[in-house]
């Protein structure tokens, strides 16, 4: 690693340690969060991404570029997923879509993966901040 590379590295250890955020993801984790919803059938999925120094995302802010957008592993503090798949006929949306919550839910769960739901969507934690008093 470069020295800022070091410096950065260190940085978000101390942002860490001051927010007191618990880890509840590894490498590992991540992987096999993918992988399981890449093994889900017919599902594109979308999803919103927020790590540990970033404000919260736009929530009408859908990213299509999965896993190729997923930033690095160790700065996620939550991954979501849209569940709700549209149908498209050229530029019009038709009927209420496909909901693939069970299905995302039922690999995520098989993976040992932790999860919530957060509104209509399906939250990946990557770390845990402490609860508000």
């Amino acid at each position: 690693m470069t020295e800022e590379q070091d410096k950065d590295e260190l940085r978000f250890r101390h942002y860490l340690e001051r927010k007191n955020l618990a880890s509840l993801m590894n490498d590992t984790k991540w992987r096999e969060l993918i992988a399981a919803i890449q093994s889900i059938d017919g599902y594109p999925p979308r999803f919103r991404v927020k790590c540990v120094r970033d404000r919260e995302p736009d929530a009408d802010r859908w990213d299509l570029s999965f896993p190729f957008h997923v930033p690095r592993f160790r700065e996620i503090e939550w991954l979501e997923f849209d569940p709700l798949v549209q149908t498209r006929s050229g530029a019009i949306t038709s009927g209420p879509g496909e909901d693939f919550g069970q299905r995302i839910e039922s690999r995520l769960a098989h993976a040992n993966v932790p999860f919530q739901r957060v509104g209509n969507a399906i939250r990946v934690v990557g770390y845990a901040r402490p609860a508000k008093a």
